[in-house]
């Protein structure tokens, strides 16, 4: 995989610093997303807009490779498509499938 074509800082959503301001809002377990392969797909959010990526690399720092699988209606806000690859840390993965 080339790093060149992966978005390393995509502005997504700390979701764990949001279940802190929202009762309602929770989080995967922390375990449950420590233990995600490349079978996994996962819910994020940019710019108001939650969208699942499927997990295609496990990094050695505990980060994911994910690659976009929704169209998006925000690309020009964010810049990121359908099909993108992106990093994804894990306190900004709000459902796991």
């Amino acid at each position: 995989m080339d790093e060149r074509d992966i978005f390393i800082n995509p502005p997504l959503v700390d979701a764990v610093a949001m279940s802190v301001y929202n009762e309602n809002f929770q989080v995967p377990y922390s375990f449950s997303v420590a233990a995600l392969t490349t079978e996994n797909f996962v819910k994020v959010c940019a710019g108001g807009e939650r969208f699942w990526c499927k997990i295609v690399d496990v990094e050695m720092d505990g980060s994911y490779i994910g690659r976009i699988d929704n169209d998006l209606i925000n690309t020009a806000g964010h810049g990121m498509k359908c099909g993108d690859l992106i990093k994804i840390q894990q306190y900004q993965i709000y459902q796991v499938q």
